[in-house]
């Protein structure tokens, strides 16, 4: 039984008044985003270690350090490995490249093991409003509007808004995306994104011409704290952020002070202060324990991720069917809250304990379904293989 989340699920979920707890200190920045309640509901956690920050959305001056007859290029960021450059992909608009050549590049993927960076000629630069990505092939802006956005009213709105404010910079020639957050925004608030954004990308192009590759010359956010901020709201209606650092704190303030939204600091470990550490500690666990004592057990490689549910400690083996039921049901649900916090991507597997009834496989699934539907991410159920497995592709946030 296959099923899908398709673009109109998702609109149907509305966003819910959440918060979000931020924790810097010498090993790096951590950050939860929580559900509202008296007790600490995480949903999801996101995470820079200090040296091994994301360059996802950095731009730089490289040097073209090889060039191979079937599109491949290899371009030195000055770094460890060099970054993999594919140009038989359409977005680069028939660009060319040779040996020793200076190249700006924006990394969209970092390096994993032992293999480097993969980069891309299509440079992108985000707001809360806007993406605006590289030339048109013609004078005139291709404005796209988010698909989150069904109210065709608005969504013509913010074409002619968009438009008109296009006039104003020069962006003319860019290819536009107004964001889901640009629904309703007062037009002021989007021509002062535009303003902005035009003048980075101004500077980002000069700072291009001069550069000595290999050499940085973007940063999409000033500080890790305003990076794991954005990745966690996406999807949320955030009512207050809590930080315990005096500077980011104040580049928070900044940075949120026209969206209604409280920022907090305190003083100490955040997470400790609310009660998120063993949370947290637990999202890198192998094993995770049921209440029901069965447990599920979490493993990731290089093709898939694949969670195995255990029946351990349960108490109710003399209706196998029935306990098979109850510990499906139960990792199930955690299954999918683990597959959230963790923020898994690509295809993954769970291996449910068998059962034979066809009508307890499909509560299981239905089940499955309810969790899932909670996960903002895109997310395929396959349902159940020939092998009995249950298959789930999801896209990483």
């Amino acid at each position: 039984m296959k099923r899908r989340i398709t673009m109109a699920h998702l609109l149907q979920k509305k966003p819910e008044k959440r918060s979000i707890v931020i924790d810097v200190s010498e090993k790096g920045v951590r950050g939860a985003l929580l559900d509202a309640g008296t007790s600490p509901n995480v949903l999801e956690f996101a995470g820079e270690t200090s040296g091994r920050e994301s360059l996802v959305g950095h731009i730089f001056v490289g040097k073209v350090a090889a060039v191979h007859k079937n599109g491949f290029s290899f371009i030195d960021l000055g770094m460890d490995r060099n970054a993999f450059l594919n140009l038989n992909d359409s977005k680069h608009n028939g660009v060319r490249v040779r040996e020793g050549q200076a190249i700006a590049v924006q990394i969209g993927r970092d390096a994993y093991k032992d293999k480097g960076a993969s980069v891309t000629t299509a440079l992108a630069y985000s707001g809360r409003f806007f993406v605006i990505t590289d030339r048109c092939d013609d004078e005139h802006p291709k404005i796209g509007v988010s698909k989150k956005i069904i109210n065709q009213a608005e969504r013509n709105r913010l074409v002619k808004v968009t438009d008109e404010l296009l006039e104003k910079t020069n962006l003319s020639n860019r290819n536009i995306t107004i964001r889901t957050d640009a629904e309703n925004a007062a037009t002021s608030l989007l021509d002062a994104e535009l303003t902005s954004l035009a003048a980075i990308i101004a500077e980002t192009e000069e700072k291009a011409k001069i550069a000595t590759p290999p050499t940085s010359i973007y940063t999409p956010y000033a500080s890790p704290a305003l990076k794991i901020a954005a990745e966690l709201s996406v999807g949320s209606d955030i009512d207050e952020i809590i930080v315990n650092t005096p500077n980011d704190f104040n580049q928070l303030e900044e940075a949120y002070k026209n969206r209604g939204i409280k920022i907090k600091l305190v003083d100490g470990s955040s997470f400790y202060i609310y009660n998120i550490s063993k949370l947290y500690e637990n999202t890198v666990s192998r094993k995770i324990y049921l209440t029901c004592g069965g447990y599920i057990v979490i493993d990731k490689t290089e093709a898939c991720t694949v969670i195995d549910v255990n029946s351990g400690k349960y108490e109710g083996r003399k209706d196998i069917e029935g306990m098979a039921l109850k510990v499906n049901l139960e990792a199930a649900a955690e299954a999918a809250r683990q597959l959230r916090l963790r923020n898994v991507g690509g295809i993954v597997i769970i291996d449910f304990i068998r059962m034979s009834d066809e009508e307890n496989r499909q509560t299981l699934i239905s089940e499955l379904k309810s969790h899932l539907d909670k996960d903002p991410a895109i997310t395929v159920v396959e349902g159940f293989t020939k092998l009995g497995l249950m298959e789930i592709t999801r896209k990483r946030r």
